[in-house]
């Protein structure tokens, strides 16, 4: 393009009575390129272009023998004439914006004059291609476009689906070995980008080799000033632990969540002998409410029972090593005391006959059973009491006549095996969130904005008489959606988790944290070990 660009309009082949737009026309059509290559929509840039051909045709019109008319103008001397256009407009983009628009153009376009001139645009690009095979470095400048290829999506395509659409057009037999990503600034190697109806950049990729000029191998030096945990908050009474954990890839965050959750041991009660139910709930029923009570016991001072104990081996005698054993009595009555007519059940039924009486529990209902009623029965040289975490949860609700005597043993075991033995009632990590006003918000546009986000994230202060928005803790946020869109940008900062752990009572949550990670340490040691024996 760069050689087309100094010949004379006669080496261009532009006969001699037609006159070249003029450097003002030059100017216009290089600002409708400029806008054309800004724009992402296929049929606005062919409108550019047809605006390109409208001013070419009113310049020759107007600065022709007026005897001649506009019609005259053929295609062997508009072509010329649209090269010429071209050389001195310098669109080294007009190659790669011809080939958008043949590639997501509606075909129905394509049938009128927005063919023929795309056509003609076409032609005009491999005429400059072939005048430029004197100036290499030119040639390589426009080549560099040949590569690019366009396809008509869907509108929300995932990337999965559009690999499979450009596997289907390249004949690529392998396309999950392909992914598509965009790099701004390093932003997909640090950043999840919240768009306005979807997530980009979700997939990590920061793995060695991916992206040219970073270096994205393991190195412990690097990794050890990057890592960091730090405590949040930490709650004991309410068994409640929020800490950041940085540095770290998001399977190994949530390989600590999923230990936490299946892996960490606790006491739970796994028999259940009924000598007595006339309850109305049935003994199935009553030994799984039984199994889900927390048990407030080390289960670090405890040992598992081997696979060969489970089932029918169960020991007949509990071990003071394996298990806790609690006993439950109680009996519901008549109250001969009760007022005559009286409903309530508070008067018409008195305590229970049995050893525990139910006025002492928690919720103070008669014939209410709740965990209040367990008696801790030791076993062997057991010395420090053992009771259930809370003392208010409800077992069952009797009438007069009906009675539970139960006795039950505990054992240690994982959540993986059942759910009674997780640690946690909740164990779940969150992304830090990154907001960025992309320009200033100010009046009643700052107000709306705060409103759009939780409480504290967003913070309207006073400069200068002038109202505007701030972000003052985007770590409050809570995944906010605004009517402000073009304002503000969403993201989450890619190996920055924000850990909440709340422990059923059992263990404080940072003791839980603790063996989580102690856990993870020897799986990774047990498979050094098996890859060890394998080399030897």
């Amino acid at each position: 393009m760069e050689a087309s660009h100094f010949k004379s309009t006669e080496q261009m082949g532009i006969r001699k009575h037609l006159v070249v737009p003029s450097n003002k026309v030059v100017g216009e059509i290089g600002l409708l390129f400029s806008r054309m290559s800004n724009t992402y929509c296929a049929i606005t840039k062919l409108e550019y272009l047809l605006e390109t051909v409208r001013l070419i045709y009113e310049h020759v019109r107007d600065n022709r023998c007026p005897k001649k008319t506009v019609t005259d103008l053929g295609a062997d001397d508009f072509l010329p004439i649209f090269v010429w256009v071209l050389a001195q407009c310098q669109c080294t983009r007009a190659e790669m914006e011809a080939e958008y628009m043949w590639g997501l153009a509606h075909p129905s376009l394509f049938k009128g004059e927005g063919g023929y001139y795309l056509t003609t645009l076409t032609s005009a690009i491999n005429v400059l291609k072939a005048d430029s095979s004197e100036d290499q470095s030119g040639l390589q400048t426009e080549l560099k476009f040949s590569s690019a290829f366009y396809l008509q999506v869907v509108p929300l395509m995932t990337a999965a689906e559009i690999c499979e659409v450009i596997a289907d057009k390249h004949r690529i037999s392998h396309p999950q070995s392909y992914a598509l990503f965009t790099v701004i600034n390093g932003q997909v190697r640090t950043k999840v980008v919240l768009e306005e109806y979807s997530v980009t950049n979700a997939r990590s990729t920061d793995f060695p080799g991916n992206y040219p000029g970073y270096d994205d191998s393991w190195d412990y030096k690097r990794f050890e000033k990057r890592f960091s945990i730090s405590v949040g908050q930490l709650d004991i009474e309410e068994m409640v632990m929020v800490f950041d954990m940085v540095g770290v890839d998001a399977a190994i965050a949530n390989s600590i969540r999923r230990v936490l959750i299946a892996e960490v041991p606790t006491m739970a009660i796994e028999k259940v002998y009924i000598l007595n139910n006339t309850s109305i709930i049935q003994d199935e029923v009553l030994a799984h409410r039984l199994g889900l009570i927390p048990i407030n016991a080390d289960p670090r001072k405890f040992k598992t029972l081997s696979p060969m104990q489970m089932g029918e081996n169960w020991p007949e005698t509990p071990s003071a090593d394996h298990m806790i054993e609690f006993t439950l009595k109680v009996k519901c009555s008549h109250n001969a005391h009760a007022l005559k007519g009286s409903r309530d059940p508070e008067q018409l039924y008195s305590d229970s006959q049995g050893e525990h009486h139910l006025n002492d529990c928690h919720l103070n209902y008669k014939c209410v059973v709740t965990t209040s009623a367990f008696k801790w029965v030791p076993i062997g040289n057991q010395a420090q009491k053992l009771r259930p975490v809370h003392n208010d949860i409800v077992i069952a609700k009797l009438r007069p006549g009906q009675e539970l005597n139960l006795r039950m043993l505990c054992m240690k075991g994982i959540g993986r095996d059942h759910a009674k033995f997780s640690p946690v009632a909740t164990a779940s990590y969150r992304l830090l969130p990154e907001i960025t006003l992309t320009k200033p918000v100010i009046g009643e546009k700052a107000d709306r904005l705060a409103k759009c986000f939780s409480k504290g994230v967003i913070q309207v202060v006073e400069d200068n008489g002038v109202r505007k928005a701030e972000v003052v803790d985007a770590r409050k946020d809570t995944c906010s959606r605004e009517d402000l869109k073009d304002c503000v940008k969403l993201a989450r900062i890619r190996d920055h988790f924000i850990f909440s752990v709340e422990s059923t009572g059992a263990l404080a949550p940072d003791v839980l944290v603790v063996e989580a990670i102690k856990i993870m340490m020897g799986k990774c040691t047990h498979f050094m070990e098996e890859l060890d024996n394998l080399t030897t």
